[in-house]
């Protein structure tokens, strides 16, 4: 299962996005049959990425959310942060700003819960933007101490 969701990475990255979508579907039926609900939401956020990157965002919406589910069933916290990500960046893309405003709130709160826990691997442009525009808004609702 793990070599279909490398080669698929790779075959991504060369822009073989079809074979890509191949790789990640087996991935998805071997997850399947395991009844392995992270490696299944995986294979969901992967697929529901190519569909994003090439345009197909319903088709997308609909393999980020199913992919969101899968995590949350198994409580895979940063499946679940990488899926509110996914779903921000949609949102974003089809220029539903409020709500990506509240994934990406939603993001911050699992991502500071794993950072806490001493796991937090999430990067990305969501999140730096999502710390930018909350340090920003916190330094505006701040009084100012200069005189």
């Amino acid at each position: 299962m793990d070599a279909q969701h490398h080669f698929g990475d790779v075959l991504q990255q060369l822009g073989r996005n079809d074979e890509a979508q191949t790789a990640f579907r087996e991935m998805l039926g071997i997850g399947y049959r395991l009844n392995l609900k992270g490696k299944g939401g995986a294979a969901h956020n992967r697929i529901g990425r190519l569909y994003r990157d090439n345009g197909f965002l319903d088709q997308a919406a609909r393999h980020l959310a199913t992919g969101l589910t899968l995590f949350e069933a198994c409580g895979d916290e940063r499946g679940i942060a990488s899926s509110l990500d996914d779903i921000g960046k949609l949102h974003w893309l089809r220029g539903d700003y409020r709500a990506r405003s509240s994934r990406c709130a939603a993001r911050l709160r699992c991502a500071g819960g794993l950072a806490i826990a001493g796991r937090s691997r999430c990067r990305s442009t969501t999140w730096d933007w999502c710390c930018r525009t909350r340090a920003s808004s916190s330094r505006r609702s701040r009084p100012s101490t200069r005189r």
